[in-house]
């Protein structure tokens, strides 16, 4: 809601210049409706995960901004302005290595730690969205009821409490060092992004986050992840994360 408007506020056409997001290409707004002096933004983020981002106006050297007020009057461009409590969070992760397919899965109901994570024949990729879609290259797989393998490897330069927030759409097993952390054989779609937050502590080092996803006949596409430390005391947090230490994600 702004001070200082003419009337009320306008766009002439569909109001752009709003984003939220954190420290990346993020943006997470999908409509604007204006009403008198209010601005009412409509977010992709469900209500768990839009804590701790932040909002602009007019984010980055080339934005397209259209509201103004009834003289005309362009709203100011602002931001960074943290929503609702800080958090030590990651962006979502979308650099992974993903295993070859692998025949068999059974809801993942005998499916453990790996004994040659080599055999897995991980390949390193950057998926385009969030959401680290296998879908296209799984479907000439899915008579042989397939699952996949995600690895996620991360470097922290002190010991951390961290939380893995996992969203999934199918059945799922997740290890952090060799170690089961979470197990979901009834997971199902769609994915959201908070299907399970997967409390752990790692030590200073690289450490390895293995994530099994059953395709489910292909109704399971992928999986969301991100981290978040929750060890950070709160005068840190409400510096900023350049106060504090997070997981190099390494891929």
């Amino acid at each position: 809601e702004f001070d200082n408007v003419m009337g009320s506020l306008r766009s002439g056409d569909r109001p752009v210049g709003f984003t939220i997001g954190g420290t990346g290409p993020e943006s997470h707004v999908y409509d604007v409706e204006l009403k008198g002096r209010r601005a009412i933004i409509h977010s992709t983020l469900p209500e768990e995960s839009i804590s701790g981002k932040c909002l602009w106006y007019g984010r980055g050297t080339d934005p397209v901004c259209n509201i103004t007020d009834e003289a005309g009057r362009s709203l100011p461009v602002f931001g960074p302005i943290p929503i609702g409590a800080p958090r030590a969070i990651t962006s979502p992760i979308r650099t992974l290595s993903v295993s070859k397919f692998l025949p068999g899965a059974d809801k993942l109901n005998k499916v453990e730690y790996p004994k040659d994570i080599k055999a897995l024949k991980l390949k390193r990729r950057t998926f385009p969205l969030e959401f680290c879609c296998v879908h296209e290259e799984a479907a000439p797989w899915i008579d042989q009821d397939p699952y996949v393998f995600y690895s996620c490897r991360i470097k922290c330069s002190e010991a951390m409490r961290l939380l893995a927030i996992l969203g999934y759409d199918g059945p799922v097993k997740m290890w952090v060092d060799g170690r089961k952390r979470h197990t979901d054989l009834k997971g199902t779609n769609p994915a959201n992004p908070c299907d399970a937050v997967v409390p752990f502590r790692v030590d200073a080092g690289e450490h390895e986050i293995l994530v099994a996803l059953g395709l489910n006949g292909g109704w399971a596409w992928g999986i969301y992840l991100r981290l978040e430390r929750l060890d950070v005391p709160k005068r840190l947090l409400k510096e900023g994360p350049a106060s504090y230490a997070m997981p190099a994600i390494l891929g």
